[in-house]
């Protein structure tokens, strides 16, 4: 399967040449993407045989930063209203890390993520975490920003 990234759309290119009889390639507009500012490709996910697709644009009237792992089917989208990082160029998925995205901006840098990050993970105080995370059953506090001492 060929992919082929515009900014109108995105295509899928098939061998047409049972139905035309030589060697050409029929290109399919996929339905849903109307736009794309930047498209690339990473390592596929697990148990798939297809590369993980990355996309920064519209789809189905949303804009944002997309990935599909089944040749684009469908899309999941991986950032959120809170991060928009303006006019995106460049995309590309780690080609040996699934789910790590690498971002380029024009005039905001370089961003990248990762699917285990999670953007809604409400953060531990120092205490909660020792408690929970690590076990430890008492926690004093130092005080002043000293950190905490562990009994």
């Amino acid at each position: 399967m060929r992919t082929v990234a515009a900014n109108s759309g995105l295509y899928h290119g098939a061998d047409a040449s049972a139905v035309l009889g030589q060697n050409s390639i029929s290109f399919i507009r996929m339905p849903g993407v109307s736009g794309i500012q930047a498209f690339g490709f990473g390592q596929a996910a697990p148990h798939r045989d297809y590369p993980a697709m990355y996309l920064a644009g519209t789809i189905q009237g949303q804009a944002g930063v997309f990935r599909s792992i089944n040749k684009g089917q469908s899309w999941v989208r991986i950032n959120d209203d809170q991060h928009q990082w303006g006019l995106m160029l460049q995309i590309s998925g780690d080609p040996r890390i699934y789910g790590r995205v690498d971002v380029g901006t024009h005039g905001r840098g370089t961003l990248y993520g990762d699917r285990r990050w999670r953007l809604a993970i409400p953060r531990l105080s120092q205490e909660t975490f020792l408690k929970s995370v690590m076990k430890i059953d008492t926690v004093k506090s130092a005080g002043c920003g000293k950190g905490v001492v562990i009994q």
